[in-house]
């Protein structure tokens, strides 16, 4: 087991969990009608999905670990959706947060 496992195996055990030993799969379940509310994002910040981005770059592409045809070969999958694909610019327009879902 590596030192950050290790760590946050004693971290959690620090807290009352207990960890049982040859298990390593957690299963947690949460009821949509006990889900909070979602917050609204704080000024000067929006919210948007792919199918909003007015012909922007996609926000992934042409960082240090993706290449600038990352938008095409999503489109390629399956299982991608544009509309869970989602992004947060501050005023300047830069990328602040995302996530692909």
């Amino acid at each position: 087991m590596d030192s950050l496992n290790e760590a946050l195996r004693a971290f959690l055990v620090g807290r009352g969990f207990a960890i049982e030993e040859g298990g390593g799969l957690v299963e947690v379940w949460l009821p949509a009608s006990d889900r909070p509310s979602i917050s609204s994002l704080a000024e000067g910040y929006t919210l948007c999905c792919r199918i909003d981005a007015d012909g922007r770059t996609h926000h992934m592409a042409n960082r240090l670990r993706n290449h600038q045809y990352l938008e095409a070969r999503l489109q390629q999958t399956s299982l991608y959706r544009p509309d869970l694909d989602l992004v947060v610019y501050n005023n300047n327009d830069d990328v602040v947060a995302y996530g692909l879902f």
